[in-house]
């Protein structure tokens, strides 16, 4: 079971994160703006659904494979290996479209789950305004064991629910995020969890 006290050897494990932390800060970002509002985004990639059933569409790279609603606008940042899944505009006013990001990232030897797990929360709480963790707890992401944070956040007047998924794997760290306008969770909750469930990490 997770362990909320203070991780040891704090600094020398912050400074080993030091390659994690683009990809931390460039994730934290599109959970924080919902990543295709904003007007000057990074050169990004457009990708084609693969294959669709049941009102959701596959997206798949050597690394891993994950259901997304049909119909969502996919961007890849290819550079750090980030994937979004952005829902579409409700209206001309919508200002935060819901989103999903999905990532690996090389993980640093001798760190483990829980670590990353407690860092990523003392990470979060410094850089997001009104940070409320409302739930961590042991998970599983493509059958293997992952943590699951759930918390809140205020962004540009609005509140924002999120869920974060992390699994380490190899030498690998992967995670898929939910962020999204907290009066409309229940309307995406389920596309979150299917997004979840069907996240597989390839051999």
């Amino acid at each position: 079971m997770f362990d909320g006290g203070k991780l040891n050897n704090r600094n020398s494990f912050q400074s080993a994160m030091g390659k994690f932390q683009p990809v931390f800060l460039l994730l934290l970002s599109l959970l924080i703006t919902g990543c295709a509002t904003q007007q000057n985004e990074a050169p990004v990639a457009q990708v084609q659904p693969q294959e669709a059933s049941d009102n959701h569409a596959s997206f798949t790279n050597s690394q891993f494979s994950v259901e997304y609603p049909d119909g969502w606008e996919v961007k890849e940042q290819q550079q750090l290996g980030i994937i979004s899944f952005i829902s579409p505009k409700e209206t001309e006013l919508d200002s935060f479209r819901e989103n999903f990001n999905a990532y690996a990232a090389a993980t640093q030897p001798g760190f483990g789950l829980d670590d990353y797990a407690q860092l990523g929360v003392e990470q979060l709480e410094e850089a997001l305004d009104e940070f409320k963790l409302t739930s961590l707890k042991p998970a599983t992401l493509s059958g293997i064991p992952a943590r699951r944070i759930e918390y809140t956040a205020m962004s540009r007047g609005q509140k924002l629910n999120y869920v974060q998924v992390t699994a380490v794997k190899g030498d690998f760290i992967y995670t898929l995020t939910y962020s999204g306008i907290s009066s409309k969770y229940g309307t995406y909750e389920a596309q979150m969890e299917r997004a979840i469930k069907s996240f597989k990490i390839k051999p």
